[in-house]
């Protein structure tokens, strides 16, 4: 038995370069990412903390507005 014809449109499609290069784009993209993410928390803040004199940027926080205190009986049904 043949390939239905949903398989072979969807192969048609699949194997355009437009589709796979969206896909190694989007996979070289998340890895760059990563780098930079691990580039700036490791390499560039601490020597930074350093030259302002010893500060931990991973204790250092801002608290903008101190948060609410919920009720337990209270129930937000479209928070889920």
């Amino acid at each position: 038995m043949g390939k239905s014809t949903f398989l072979q449109d969807f192969k048609a499609f699949a194997m355009k370069g437009n589709v796979i290069d969206m896909a190694v784009g989007v996979i070289i993209g998340g890895a760059f990412g990563k780098i930079v993410s691990s580039v700036v928390a490791d390499v560039i803040m601490p020597p930074l903390g350093l030259l302002v004199g010893g500060v931990n940027f991973t204790d250092l926080k801002w608290v903008m507005k101190p948060a609410e205190v919920v009720e337990l009986w209270e129930f937000f049904a479209g928070n889920f």
